[in-house]
């Protein structure tokens, strides 16, 4: 049975969205990024029971350009699921069915053109394949983020 919160998370995207986008212009220190994700899942295995499940995940951003060299930001997660938080454990699950939390929250300093130090709770740094790594996965520390010019067209980073 689908959640009366999966409702409301869709109408806060469908009625808020639209919104946010039409205050943004190019000029704004201020932008906003919005994220929905809806999944249906059925597993069925001869001799078990069935496990049909739904999913949402709404998440919601801002971020504020301070001066062209520091950027502060910030994410809040909010997820429901047609089964109970108890369930996770037996299920397998890496995350909480029903849960809010903090997504995101960083500082990010501009250094220079080619390299950036941020600080905070933010996306993995790394560019790993996505069959080792979740990109969901939001690690808490200091990353810096640099690259260096190598002959014309080429680059490193």
């Amino acid at each position: 049975m689908l959640k009366p919160v999966v409702g409301c998370l869709i109408g806060a995207m469908c009625a808020g969205g639209p919104v946010l986008w039409a205050q943004e212009d190019s000029q704004s220190s201020w932008s906003t990024s919005t994220d929905l994700r809806l999944r249906a899942e059925s597993t069925d295995v001869p001799g078990r029971d069935e496990i049909e499940r739904l999913r949402a995940r709404l998440r919601l951003g801002v971020s504020y350009l301070v001066s062209d060299q520091l950027e502060v930001g910030g994410a809040l997660r909010a997820s429901v699921g047609s089964d109970d938080n108890i369930d996770n454990r037996r299920n397998l699950d890496n995350e909480r069915s029903d849960a809010i939390g903090v997504d995101r929250l960083w500082m990010r300093w501009y250094a220079s053109p080619d390299w950036v130090v941020t600080l905070g709770k933010d996306d993995l740094p790394l560019s790993l394949s996505p069959l080792l790594w979740d990109e969901d996965l939001r690690p808490i520390g200091v990353s810096s983020d640099a690259h260096w010019a190598v002959g014309d067209f080429d680059g490193m980073t």
